[in-house]
């Protein structure tokens, strides 16, 4: 009864064409409202997880920690790459092997040491 007093005190509802209730308008965000999307920052969507993608991000990681696990990743906010891992090779691991084949094919010396690394990205 409480419910219908209350409805009651906010005035009637506004109706569609039909006579029934229409839906709530939901406003469009105002562009003060919305900041400017920062792809480094974004998460990617499902269609942009590739095999190409887990590889190339999992080097990366490989290239600042050896011993990166899918338990590193996931508490270092990383969950998503290591889901991917898992459903697009099978095993975490699996994904881990073709990241280390790709640091063997671009550093056939062995990886730059972490020094030289910031050097050239400076």
């Amino acid at each position: 009864m409480a419910a219908a007093s209350s409805a009651a005190a906010q005035g009637p509802l506004p109706l569609d064409a039909k006579g029934g209730p229409a839906e709530p308008a939901i406003p469009e965000p105002s562009p003060s409202d919305t900041s400017p999307s920062n792809p480094a920052t974004e998460t990617p969507s499902r269609r942009s997880w590739t095999r190409e993608r887990v590889v190339t991000e999992l080097a990366t990681w490989l290239l600042e920690e050896p011993g990166i696990d899918a338990a590193t990743l996931t508490r270092r906010g990383q969950g998503t790459l290591a889901n991917w891992a898992r459903r697009l090779f099978g095993r975490f691991d699996a994904a881990l092997n073709a990241a280390n084949l790709r640091l063997a094919e671009l550093y056939p010396e062995g990886p730059p040491s972490k020094s030289s690394r910031v050097a050239t990205t400076a």
